[in-house]
């Protein structure tokens, strides 16, 4: 990651580049970064709480990037959108974003290898092109869920609506 940034920086537009981690100490002063895109990456490694202090993010793309995993990445109160497509995710974390809000818009974890979800709440939803099957307990809430090519067999067992969560 490149040191020293401005603070008021707004938009970071760091893709296709040799960045392979994120580090927390790297985004502790830009708290007015609302869109941040670092795909096309060799990102193996996010520090958890890495964007705790971006409380002005509203879009992070980490698209073709090398992630097995991700930890919780701060509160992203702002938070819109959030694309993680073509990495070696196997499995979405609960704990990776703040508390479900109605905020988040756009959730595409697209082509990573996933075989389940924990909990995963936005308008619209792509899981498109993974492994998810019917044996698992994963839990899928929001108005467009797209989960083409995936190894699903019962549907109705990943699916939340708001008439099932009682709202």
């Amino acid at each position: 990651m490149p040191q020293d940034l401005p603070c008021n920086t707004v938009l970071l537009n760091l893709k296709s580049n040799s960045i392979t981690a994120l580090k927390k100490e790297s985004f502790s002063c830009l708290g007015s970064l609302v869109e941040l895109l670092l795909s096309n990456n060799r990102i193996r490694l996010i520090e958890k709480g890495v964007f705790e202090d971006a409380t002005q993010l509203e879009y992070i793309e980490l698209d073709s990037n090398f992630l097995q995993r991700i930890p919780y990445l701060g509160s992203l109160p702002a938070l819109l959108k959030l694309s993680v497509t073509r990495n070696s995710l196997k499995e979405w974390q609960q704990q990776t974003l703040r508390d479900p809000s109605e905020q988040l818009i756009y959730m595409n974890v697209e082509a990573n290898g996933i075989t389940e979800i924990i909990s995963m709440q936005a308008l619209h939803i792509n899981i498109n092109d993974n492994a998810i099957g019917s044996s698992n307990s994963s839990v899928l809430s929001g108005n467009n869920i797209f989960a083409r090519n995936n190894n699903l067999t019962d549907f109705k067992q990943i699916l939340s609506t708001k008439k099932q969560q009682g709202i």
